[in-house]
């Protein structure tokens, strides 16, 4: 799984003018403000700024959780590319950005993803109960899997969510090793990696430690 398009890494806030969104209030702005705002300088401090903002509206209740999990909907993936997917995978903004391009993929590829997690399951092991798709794992199973990782994540345990997505992540690898995508530096290894990441993320969450 990779991430949707090539994005320019500074490209922070889409413009309300900017014809493909709904909404002109659809972006992190309104959020930081109300938060007190941040000063940042290099792309790895705006990402963790950034996350953190996120949370806190989510946890304080100054941004609707349902409309933060909708969030790359209306600002679009592209944007949270920007922010967050250079930043270091076991890390807050890396395992949103996980998160929320689990989701993405989920809702742009929901028959690819079905088939993966159909092959996937077959395997069995504790991974498919951490995830917690429903025993008929078709488009809305999976969309309500996507859905509710990142509800645990903006207002449950993150740990939780964090090592839910590793799960989900880890079948989807298996799946597509059990279809024939055996290559090492393929889309299945980069569905491993991002599950060890997240796993690590955590691990370092529970131990104080996730930056």
């Amino acid at each position: 799984m990779t991430g949707s398009g090539s994005v320019g890494k500074e490209v922070i806030i889409v413009e309300p003018s900017r014809p493909r969104r709904p909404s002109p209030h659809a972006d992190l702005t309104p959020l930081i403000d109300a938060l007190g705002g941040f000063e940042v300088e290099s792309p790895d401090e705006r990402a963790a700024a950034t996350a953190q903002v996120l949370l806190r509206a989510a946890r304080e209740g100054s941004g609707d959780p349902a409309a933060l999990i909708g969030l790359a909907d209306r600002i679009g993936i592209e944007t949270l590319a920007a922010l967050w997917r250079d930043a270091a995978r076991e890390s807050t903004a890396g395992g949103l950005w996980a998160m929320y391009l689990l989701r993405h993929w989920i809702r742009t590829a929901p028959v690819e993803v079905v088939e993966l997690w159909t092959r996937g399951e077959r395997m069995g092991g504790p991974d498919v109960v951490v995830a917690g798709v429903d025993a008929r794992a078709n488009a809305d199973a999976m969309s309500a899997v996507g859905d509710a990782v990142l509800a645990t994540a903006l207002v449950g345990d993150f740990g939780v969510a964090l090592d839910r997505a590793a799960a989900v992540f880890r079948v989807l690898a298996r799946g597509r090793r059990a279809r024939g995508e055996f290559d090492g530096g393929g889309l299945a290894w980069a569905n491993e990696q991002t599950a060890a990441a997240l796993a690590e993320a955590a691990r370092r969450w529970r131990a104080g430690q996730l930056g």
